[in-house]
């Protein structure tokens, strides 16, 4: 959300790259209208173009 937010469009791969699906168990859906309310909060919060906790914590760490 916070890419598209910025302004990065969408591009459809369908048709053009083969696509790979490992099988795995399906996850537990206890917790999913609580992620969907989250999801959504993001989609409809315009400003939020930046993770709080994100990558740029680590740009300025000597190595």
């Amino acid at each position: 959300m916070r890419l598209l937010h910025a302004g990065i469009k969408i591009k459809d791969g369908r048709f053009a790259a083969p696509v790979y699906h490992l099988w795995h168990k399906m996850n537990d859906r206890a917790n999913e209208g609580q992620n969907k309310a989250r999801l959504m909060a993001r989609v409809n919060d315009l400003g939020i173009i930046e993770a709080v906790d994100g990558v740029r914590k680590y740009l300025n760490k000597s190595l």
